[in-house]
């Protein structure tokens, strides 16, 4: 809600008052059209990312209507979902269909900074608060993360109900499936490969259980008739269904998938590498 300035580097250049003059009641106007679109919205609090011009901070006071400027941009999307209000990028998109009621509006001072904190509550929020305290700050963060990687599962869950077993169950079960294919030559490589790569996701399962990784991927590899059967975290092998430890199939998919994308794209880079390597060989020989 400040005068629009373009990103390109730009030059004003004005001769006398006449001209300053004229160029400070565009800038008015401009504001006061801002401050009346606002105005007809009927809204009583305006939320704002940035600052806000004087003219319109003036218009919007004299009609009651509270401000509340430089909200950072992640206070201002907990809003929007709290309210089901949507973010409006442009002035031009200013309308009262742009404005939700909120039910509950509080200001509660803030002694450390001397700043106030607002809380907003929506009629129908489908938005909650989560307040985790630890020992110390290490504390709170580690909650913090285990909650967030809870949260993740469970919207995973809803978009794919679908399970698997864990322990990297499924992984010694790819390898056995990658390693058993009979084909020749680079693909077989490949295949090779990528096997090695996925079988360590249960090797390092084992060494963090203070095992050795190696030798409980070969027992794994053996006892894997049965696909339910993984590392436990003490680094033995055992039946992850029975023990309640399960993933979420999309989540492995991703994992997966993200993986072989990134390995992909190495590949190509070095590529690119060899091959200006290979021409600049060629160059060097020629002269």
């Amino acid at each position: 809600l400040e005068p629009a300035v373009p990103n390109t580097r730009f030059e004003i250049g004005l001769v006398d008052a006449t001209q300053l003059s004229e160029l400070e009641w565009a800038v008015s106007e401009q504001m006061a059209e801002t401050a009346a679109k606002l105005i007809k919205t009927g809204a009583g609090l305006v939320v704002c990312q940035w600052g806000v011009d004087g003219v319109i901070l003036e218009a919007l006071t004299q009609e009651n209507v509270m401000v509340l400027p430089w909200v950072s941009g992640d206070d201002l999307e907990r809003i929007s979902m709290a309210l089901g209000a949507p973010i409006v990028p442009r002035e031009e998109l200013i309308s009262e269909s742009s404005c939700r009621v909120a039910s509950k509006l509080c200001c509660t001072p803030l002694p450390e900074d001397g700043g106030v904190g607002v809380t907003f509550e929506g009629e129908q929020s489908r938005v909650c608060t989560l307040l985790v305290t630890g020992g110390d700050e290490t504390n709170a963060s580690s909650l913090e993360r285990i909650l967030h990687d809870g949260l993740g599962c469970a919207a995973s869950l809803q978009q794919d109900p679908r399970l698997v077993p864990g322990g990297g169950a499924p992984e010694a079960e790819a390898v056995r499936a990658l390693t058993a294919e009979s084909d020749s030559g680079i693909l077989a490589m490949v295949l090779e490969e990528y096997a090695v790569a996925i079988g360590t996701i249960p090797s390092t399962l084992a060494e963090n259980a203070g095992r050795c990784g190696p030798e409980v991927l070969e027992e794994l590899l053996s006892q894997h008739n049965d696909p339910r059967i993984g590392v436990c975290r003490t680094g033995e092998l055992q039946d992850m269904v029975h023990a309640g430890v399960v993933d979420s199939l999309a989540a492995r998919c991703g994992v997966l998938t993200a993986a072989t994308e990134m390995a992909n794209a190495i590949v190509k880079i070095d590529e690119i590498v060899l091959i200006g390597q290979q021409n600049n060989d060629d160059e060097t020989v020629t002269s």
